[in-house]
C-alpha cells in the first residue's frame, strides 16, 4: 500500500478505481477532507454516440466510469473572491497522484474565476468567499471526462456553501426525473447554472452533458435539446450551436433526459454483455481549440463556395437554381455543411440508444458494434485534426482482427482530436487475451508510450452513482478520511462564520494564537492559550451556553426565554454582573480587545447579542 503517494510501477491491468486509489492512497484524500468544509464528488462520464451531435440537439447516449473528481471548497476570508488551493490528478502511467501548480493546463484560471464571480453575483449580491481545491482520479489530459465532473461538482458545492440548495435536495437530485425536473425551479436554475460552466470550459460550444452526471443511472442515459444551429450573430434558432459569451441564452434551452430503462422498460443492462474500455490516445487536445478549428474550417469552405457559386448563379435560371441541391447557396451566398453532416449523425446516434435496449433484450452486441464503427466513420469528415486517433482507432480494430479474429468497435470520445478512444467487444473477450498485448503494439507502431489503459470495464467495474457529497460540516457529513480525535470548530472572525474540521495537532496549536477558544466538550475557555477559571468567570459552562446561542445570532438580538435555564438567565443583575461583565473584562484585559456583547431591558425581560469585533472566536463543536 503506497500511503505517502511513491511512484509504483504499475502494469495495464492495475485497477484505478475509486475504491482502490482511496485504499492506496489515503493521504492524498485525508488532506483534501481535512481543508474543506464542503467536498462533493462526480464520477466522470463519456458518450456512446453524440459527439458533434448533442451540441445541436442530437441525442447523446451517457454512461459512467468508476473514476471520480472531488471539488472541495474552504470557506477563506472576506467577501465574493474566490480562488484555487491544491489540485491532484492521477496519472495512470506512474500511478500516482500529481499536484499540479495552477488549473492553467485545463483553462486560464483568472478568466474562469471572475466567469465564476460574475455567475454567483447574478444570483447573489454577496457570498462568502472559498478556496477551491481539486482531486481527481482521472488524468489531466482528459478533459472529455475531467471536465462534466468538475462542473456538475463545482455547481452543487457554489448552491450549497450560499444555501441556494440545501443537504436533502442532493438525494433528490441524484434521483431526479424529467417531470421531477420541470416542477422545480431551483433545480433548473442549478442545471442552467453547471451548463454555463461547462460551455465555458468547453469554448462556448456545449451541449448539457454535465448537468446529468449529477444523477444516479446504471444504464446509459439519453439526454437531448430543442435544435440549435448557427452562432451569437447568425441564429436561425433561437439558442445558437455557438453562443460566444451570450450564456444567458442557455436559460432559454429546452433540454430532456431520461434512464433508457425508464423509456424502453429495458430487461437487463446491456453494459453486462460487453466489454469496454477507455485508451488513452496519448495526444492531448484541448476543446476550445477544437471549436475553434471548426469555426475557421467552415468559414475556409464558405469562402471557397462564394468564389464559384456567383459564376454558376449567372449561367442558370431563378427557376434552376431553386430546383437545386444547392439552392441555399444560391439565395444565400453561403451554408453550413458542418450542420448538415451533424443532423445526420444525430440519426445515427438514435440509431444507436435504440441498439443499446436490443442489446439489453436479446444479450448480443454485434449490431450495436458496427453501427458505433459507423458513426466514428463520419469523424474525420468533421474534425481534419482527428487524422491521429483516427489512425489509432483504425488499428485497434486491426489488431484485434488478425490477432484474435475479434469483432471490436472503436470511437474517439470528446472532439476526437486527442484524449480518449472507446472500445467495445462482448463480453468475456480482453478477460482471455490480454489487453497488455495491445496496448505494447499501439505505442510500438506509434512511438508513442503515452499510450495507456485509463479505464477497463472488466478490471475496475461499472459506476451509477451520480453527485456524492463526501463531506458536508453543515449537515453533520464527515468523510471516512477524517481521524478519530479531530474536532469540528467554528469560526468567528468579524461578521463572517466558517467550519473547519482540526486534526488533534492542529487543535493544540490553534490554542496558543485564537483570541478566543471555546471547548464545548471539555467545557474549557482560552484567550491565546491561558485556559480561564473561576478567578475569571464564576461559570464557565454557563459561559458556554450563551456564547453558543449569541454566535448562532451574530448581530442578532436574543430574548432571556431563548437562554438556558438557570438564575443568570432569570436576572439581568446576575447576567451582567456574573456571566456578560466578567467575560469583558477578562477579555480586555488579556488581549487588550473588547468583545462586543451588549445586555438591554429589564430586570426579568431582557436581551442580549453579540456583535461583530476584531476578536477571532473558534468555539469547538464536537469531537469526532
Amino acid at each position: 500500500m503506497d500511503q505517502n503517494n511513491q511512484e509504483i510501477i504499475p502494469t495495464d491491468q492495475w485497477a484505478q478505481n475509486t475504491k482502490i486509489l482511496k485504499e492506496k492512497f489515503p493521504k492524498i484524500y485525508k488532506e483534501l477532507f481535512s481543508n474543506c468544509s464542503i467536498v462533493s464528488s462526480c464520477a466522470g462520464t463519456f458518450l456512446w454516440s453524440g459527439e458533434y451531435a448533442c451540441q445541436q440537439g442530437g441525442i447523446a447516449v451517457v454512461s459512467k466510469i468508476p473514476q471520480r473528481v472531488y471539488i472541495g471548497f474552504e470557506p477563506i476570508k472576506g467577501e465574493n473572491k474566490i480562488e484555487f488551493g491544491k489540485i491532484y490528478q492521477f496519472h495512470p502511467q506512474k500511478y500516482k497522484f500529481i499536484e499540479q501548480a495552477n488549473i492553467d493546463f485545463l483553462f486560464h484560471e483568472t478568466k474562469f474565476i471572475n466567469f465564476v464571480n460574475e455567475e454567483i453575483t447574478k444570483i447573489l449580491a454577496n457570498f462568502t468567499s472559498f478556496r477551491i481545491h481539486i482531486l481527481s482520479e482521472i488524468r489531466d489530459n482528459s478533459l472529455t471526462l475531467f471536465l462534466p465532473a468538475f462542473t456538475a461538482a463545482m455547481g452543487i458545492n457554489i448552491f450549497l456553501y450560499n444555501k441556494l440548495i440545501f443537504f436533502s435536495d442532493v438525494t433528490n437530485i441524484k434521483k431526479l426525473t424529467y417531470e421531477k425536473y420541470l416542477q422545480n425551479n431551483n433545480y433548473q436554475k442549478l442545471f442552467n447554472f453547471i451548463h454555463k460552466l461547462e460551455c465555458f470550459t468547453y469554448g462556448d460550444y456545449s451541449a448539457n452533458t454535465a448537468s446529468w452526471a449529477l444523477l444516479d443511472f446504471d444504464f446509459p442515459l439519453l439526454e437531448f435539446t430543442e435544435k440549435r444551429l448557427g452562432s451569437k450573430n447568425n441564429k436561425p434558432t433561437e439558442v445558437p450551436a455557438n453562443i460566444y459569451d451570450s450564456y444567458d441564452l442557455l436559460e432559454k434551452l429546452d433540454n430532456y433526459f431520461i434512464r433508457l430503462n425508464d423509456l424502453m422498460k429495458t430487461k437487463n443492462n446491456p453494459l453486462k454483455y460487453m466489454d469496454f474500455g477507455l485508451l488513452y490516445s496519448g495526444i492531448y487536445a484541448r476543446s476550445d481549440a477544437t471549436m475553434q478549428q471548426i469555426d475557421y474550417t467552415i468559414e475556409k469552405r464558405n469562402q471557397i463556395y462564394s468564389k464559384i457559386i456567383p459564376k454558376i448563379k449567372e449561367k442558370i435560371t431563378q427557376d434552376f437554381q431553386s430546383k437545386s441541391i444547392y439552392k441555399d447557396l444560391f439565395e444565400k451566398g453561403q451554408v453550413d455543411t458542418w450542420e448538415k453532416l451533424i443532423e445526420y449523425l444525430s440519426f445515427i446516434s438514435l440509431e444507436i440508444a435504440y441498439l443499446f435496449h436490443q442489446t439489453g433484450q436479446i444479450g448480443e452486441t454485434s449490431e450495436l458494434v458496427y453501427t458505433i464503427r459507423e458513426y466514428m466513420h463520419y469523424f474525420p469528415v468533421l474534425n481534419e485534426d482527428m487524422v491521429d486517433t483516427r489512425r489509432i482507432a483504425r488499428e485497434i480494430v486491426e489488431y484485434c482482427r488478425k490477432e484474435w479474429d475479434a469483432l471490436i468497435a472503436t470511437k474517439s470520445i470528446g472532439s476526437g482530436a486527442g484524449d480518449c478512444i472507446l472500445f467495445i467487444i462482448p463480453r468475456g473477450f480482453f478477460e482471455e487475451k490480454n489487453v497488455l498485448k495491445l496496448t505494447k503494439h499501439l505505442r510500438k507502431i506509434e512511438n508513442n508510450n503515452d499510450i495507456y489503459l485509463d479505464y477497463a470495464s472488466w478490471i475496475d467495474g461499472f459506476e451509477e452513482e451520480g453527485i456524492k457529497l463526501e463531506q458536508y460540516l453543515e449537515a453533520e457529513v464527515y468523510s471516512e478520511f477524517i481521524s478519530q480525535g479531530s474536532v469540528v470548530v467554528k469560526t468567528l472572525e468579524k461578521d463572517k462564520q466558517s467550519k473547519n474540521i482540526l486534526s488533534i495537532e492542529e487543535f493544540t496549536k490553534i490554542k496558543e494564537t485564537t483570541d478566543l477558544l471555546v471547548d464545548k466538550k471539555n467545557e474549557t475557555i482560552y484567550l491565546k492559550g491561558k485556559e480561564l477559571t473561576s478567578k475569571d468567570i464564576v461559570s464557565t459552562k454557563t459561559t458556554i451556553k450563551i456564547l453558543e446561542i449569541l454566535m448562532k445570532n451574530i448581530g442578532k438580538s436574543v430574548s432571556n426565554n431563548q437562554l438556558p435555564d438557570s438564575s443568570y438567565s432569570m436576572d439581568r443583575n446576575e447576567m451582567q454582573g456574573k456571566i456578560i461583565g466578567p467575560l469583558i473584562r477578562t477579555v480586555r484585559k488579556h488581549l487588550n480587545k473588547d468583545i462586543l456583547i451588549d445586555i438591554t431591558g429589564g430586570i426579568t425581560e431582557f436581551r442580549v447579542s453579540l456583535h461583530p469585533s476584531d476578536i477571532r472566536i473558534v468555539f469547538v463543536e464536537k469531537e469526532l
